[in-house]
């Protein structure tokens, strides 16, 4: 997202386009969804790491979670309509599956072609998990 939005944002080509899997679209650490409530227990994407991604990701600082470069939900309407297609996979086991969803509801807003493929009972990073006869 962050190098579609520095094309849109400097007038290059951008992406004719794009295929996001389970996207983290906020970084906003203190936003609670009901996927992020669910996940305070969960065994595979605990709230813990998540927290520890955070910090690797953005260091100490906080003031950056609301940079549509760091968390692309917070992006503008202009930038948001000049996105290309965009095809998403997301898990509902997803601490970050709500965001997605509000992310994707901005799509549909501005005018964005955009369809999601949702995996019931997956969790964040199932398509790194050995499934026998792989995934659909």
């Amino acid at each position: 997202m962050a190098i579609c939005f520095k094309a849109i944002e400097t007038g290059y080509r951008v992406p004719d386009g794009l295929l996001l899997a389970y996207p983290a679209v906020c970084l906003d650490k203190d936003r609670f969804t009901p996927s992020f409530i669910r996940a305070l227990e969960d065994m595979v994407v605990p709230h813990t790491f998540l927290k520890l991604c955070l910090k690797s990701y953005l260091g100490d600082t906080t003031s950056e979670v609301r940079n549509p470069y760091v968390s692309p939900l917070y992006a503008s309407d202009e930038w948001i309509s000049a996105l290309p297609p965009i095809r998403m996979l997301m898990a509902t086991e997803d601490p970050i599956h709500d965001d997605g969803f509000r992310f994707v509801e901005r799509l549909l807003n501005n005018g964005v072609d955009v369809k999601v493929k949702e995996y019931c009972n997956h969790t964040h990073g199932f398509l790194s998990f050995d499934c026998p006869g792989g995934i659909k």
